[in-house]
């Protein structure tokens, strides 16, 4: 899923509440800005997320291509994921390093009965000149077979 072309100039921050199943079993979801209609794949995305199911685990990276925001996901009934994201893109009203970061908070399913409690963070130092103008959620192989989501923008 691809959102390009945000009003940075009216809104801050913008919501996003997701919910998908992937079509292959296996699979994560991963986080992209995009600039001018381009994803954004420079080795320059740091993120970590966390999940709760029984002990909990960290998964993190530095100086990666994208950030991860969930573990292996199933694709059966029940499985999938459903997250609420706050989206940051910087735009020229931000000084300094503010911006370009994305926190994520839901749950995901590797099957039905193992619901995993899932906290995400990435932030992309791109410099400080860096003004994404959208972003992309995909998996880490193969499609979303369903899901929907809702977008809000929060203004300045």
């Amino acid at each position: 899923m691809t959102i390009d072309n945000l009003d940075t100039t009216t809104y801050k921050y913008f919501i996003l509440l997701w919910n998908n199943v992937p079509s292959d079993d296996g699979r994560r979801l991963s986080f992209r800005w995009r600039l001018s209609g381009s994803d954004t794949t420079a080795s320059s995305y740091d993120w970590n997320f966390g999940e709760t199911y029984g002990s909990s685990t960290s998964n993190l990276s530095e100086n990666a291509d994208k950030g991860e925001i969930t573990g292996d996901m199933g694709n059966q009934a029940w499985e999938g994921c459903q997250l609420e994201f706050v989206i940051y893109p910087k735009s020229s009203a931000e000084s300094g390093y503010q911006g370009n970061s994305v926190i994520v908070n839901g749950f995901y399913n590797t099957n039905s009965t193992s619901p995993r409690s899932s906290q995400a963070a990435a932030f992309y130092d791109g410099g400080t000149t860096y003004y994404p103008n959208g972003f992309k959620l995909y998996q880490s192989a193969g499609n979303l077979n369903t899901g929907n989501y809702a977008i809000y923008g929060v203004k300045r």
